[in-house]
């Protein structure tokens, strides 16, 4: 009997995360003068690939947070600049100046979702004309019926 190997969605998520990182390219966003770059590092990876929500994602949301990196190149394409927070954890991420987050809306099976692509601004890339941000989240929100996506949702 032949048994194919399944790839999982996570498993896809994961080769394409270290395909895409493996790059070392940046990715423009819809935001002028705005580009993002994903760290080739295992635990970057993980990170994304994990989310600092996934304890609370059931197997729907996580199956979608797995779309979102598998469409990575797209979203960031889509993404927008909504706002910057100073680095409140100087002693915990010592590297970090600013944190940017990128907004893109997104309607799946008739329910609208706002996606947050937070990012890390680094000491050594400030002086840049082009702000090159490393991206180390995704998150979801869902957005009410009645709510209009707005940029402060993280």
């Amino acid at each position: 009997m032949l048994q194919e190997k399944i790839k999982t969605k996570e498993q896809e998520a994961k080769e394409f995360l270290d395909y895409i990182s493996s790059l070392e390219t940046t990715f423009k966003t819809a935001s002028d003068g705005w580009q993002i770059v994903l760290k080739n590092t295992s635990r970057a990876k993980s990170h994304l690939l994990r989310s600092s929500q996934f304890r609370i994602k059931n197997k729907s949301a996580r199956n979608r947070h797995y779309g979102y990196i598998l469409d990575l190149k797209n979203l960031i394409s889509q993404a927008v600049y909504s706002h910057s927070k100073p680095n409140t954890k100087p002693h915990i991420k010592k590297n970090v100046s600013m944190y940017h987050y990128f907004i893109v809306s997104k309607t799946i099976n008739n329910k609208n979702y706002d996606i947050i692509l937070n990012t890390e601004e680094y000491f050594s890339d400030m002086q840049n004309t082009v702000k090159v941000v490393h991206l180390y989240d995704i998150t979801e929100y869902k957005v009410k019926s009645s709510q209009s996506a707005n940029g402060n949702v993280c």
